[in-house]
């Protein structure tokens, strides 16, 4: 649904597997549909507190992501288009335009892309 642009149905959906669903493998997802449509992090952060990804041993802390791309944003006013952007990328399945800007060397929003490499790995 998300990368049909079926934002709203995806988000009901991603709400139901969080609560159907104890690992909440999905999250990090889910926060990337909040974080592109509402670009509140500290909503988003508030929200990895209560679901964490039990998924693996290898668990994606995305609270503490989310925490690194608060502090990311406070240095840059645009940060907001930026997440719409590369997330927008990511939902719209765009994955050759997001691959050559993950690959890139850019000291610019290490943290976001730290968060979108998460949420690859977590598919």
């Amino acid at each position: 649904m998300m990368r049909q642009g079926k934002l709203k149905d995806a988000e009901a959906l991603f709400v139901q597997s969080m609560e159907d669903d104890p690992t909440h493998r999905r999250f990090g997802q889910y926060l990337a549909l909040i974080l592109y449509r509402e670009c509140f992090i500290k909503t988003a952060r508030q929200l990895a507190g209560s679901y964490p990804d039990l998924s693996s041993n290898e668990s994606n802390d995305w609270e503490r992501m989310l925490e690194s791309m608060e502090e990311e944003a406070a240095s840059n006013a645009d940060y907001d288009k930026v997440i719409r952007k590369y997330l927008g990328w990511y939902l719209q399945d765009q994955q050759e335009l997001l691959d050559a800007w993950l690959r890139k060397r850019d000291p610019l929003y290490q943290a976001l892309r730290a968060f979108i490499q998460a949420l690859q790995n977590s598919e």
